[in-house]
């Protein structure tokens, strides 16, 4: 059986401006301080890994992690009131097209690798009809650094589909963070540069695709 991760943010689905805004508005009301978040990048970063560094720029003397399991239960929730609504996300061309075609193929297994908390991956996934697809995978707001993330949707997805074959799994994603995770957990990236990092940028993936447009090309890349 074939493994196949995927990346949320730039790789399928762009967010606009309501993601991050809703973030740092909570970072903000749990912390009670104003984020500090110049020169920080958000992609491909985790969830936990944000915050983290958002903490340490905040000189907050809190219980840093007591604080992040209040930002845990905030942010999906504020999350879920504004993100269905919101003008700007919108899934990218053709990965409706290729989950379906995935998803009928018997040898395949999908996962997420990203770094969304697992309540707002699911946010995200739900408004497009999309979460079906992806029963299980790693997620951001249990590990600070996107290997970390990688190496759990491995194991999570093997456990939940019972895998016991060793094949390499592959990993779509979109920044070089991506590429970097991948190549460290032993899997094959596509890297698709429909996010903020360019086709030269992505340049340490096994492939580099504009987007996922073309589903037989992308489909006899994964399933060759």
């Amino acid at each position: 059986m074939k493994l196949i991760l995927f990346d949320i943010d730039g790789t399928m689905l762009l967010n606009g401006a309501i993601a991050q805004s809703t973030f740092l508005e909570t970072f903000a009301n749990v912390v009670e301080v104003e984020p500090h978040f110049d020169g920080l990048s958000f992609a491909g970063a985790t969830d936990r890994g944000i915050f983290e560094q958002l903490y340490e720029r905040s000189g907050s003397r809190g219980d840093a992690e007591a604080l992040f399991a209040r930002f845990c239960r905030e942010y999906p929730h504020s999350l879920r009131q504004r993100y269905p609504q919101a003008p700007d996300p919108y899934m990218l061309p053709g990965v409706s097209e290729l989950l379906g075609a995935l998803a009928s193929v018997d040898s395949v297994a999908l996962g997420l690798a990203t770094g969304n908390l697992r309540e707002s991956a699911y946010i995200k996934l739900g408004r497009f009809g999309l979460e079906p697809f992806f029963p299980t995978g790693g997620f951001g707001g249990e590990h600070s650094r996107r290997d970390q993330v990688f190496a759990a949707a491995i194991s999570n997805s093997r456990d939940h589909y019972a895998i016991e074959h060793t094949d390499p799994p592959w990993v779509i994603g979109d920044t070089q963070d991506d590429v970097r995770a991948g190549r460290s957990v032993g899997a094959r990236v596509l890297a698709v540069a429909t996010g903020f990092h360019s086709r030269e940028a992505l340049g340490g993936a096994d492939y580099v695709v504009d987007d996922l447009t073309d589903t037989q090309a992308v489909l006899e890349l994964l399933l060759s």
